[in-house]
């Protein structure tokens, strides 16, 4: 009904939510082995943790769940985290990307990214530019690129002002 986000994540890829102040909502958390409750799952299932570089199931993989990864099944699981979050009036875009772009900016950056690249100014208020919209994605991963992201990333960016209502403009992006 365009009035609830559930969320359910399996890895290191995030979902926020952006408010209209700047302000982010977290609505999963990354899957590292070097987590706590990560490492204990995986210690109790017989699995090791082993820090190479970076803390990594059985010393090969840097994420605790993903889709995949057989050979490292059961300490790698599928099974995901789930979040239902009630969407607010304040709540503006929803952000979902990979590790690509999380591994070199923070929530509040992305965040930043978005609305300035999302929206204007009007009568002294922010408005979100449906012109401009259709590129908030791309400038997001163009920007961790610039950062020095050397992992793939992919990102969406849904405009949740919009979301539900059928007199929306679309800010769909067209090659």
């Amino acid at each position: 009904g365009g009035r609830r986000i559930v969320c359910a994540n399996a890895g290191d890829s995030r979902a926020i939510v952006v408010r209209r102040d700047g302000t982010v909502v977290r609505l999963s958390r990354d899957h590292k082995p070097g987590m706590p409750d990560e490492t204990r799952r995986i210690s109790e299932l017989g699995g090791r943790v082993i820090y190479w570089g970076r803390w990594r199931v059985e010393g090969l993989l840097a994420v605790s769940r993903s889709v995949g990864d057989a050979s490292l099944k059961p300490y790698v699981t599928a099974e995901p985290e789930v979040c239902e979050y009630d969407i607010g009036k304040d709540d503006w875009f929803l952000v979902l990307s990979s590790d690509g772009v999380w591994d070199v900016m923070d929530n509040e950056e992305a965040a930043h990214v978005v609305i300035a690249s999302s929206c204007v100014m009007e009568d002294g208020r922010l408005k979100i530019d449906t012109n401009r919209f259709k590129w908030a994605a791309r400038n997001l991963c163009d920007h961790a690129k610039s950062c020095g992201s050397t992992d793939n990333f992919s990102c969406v960016v849904v405009d949740l002002k919009s979301c539900g209502n059928p007199q929306a403009k679309s800010g769909r992006y067209s090659p």
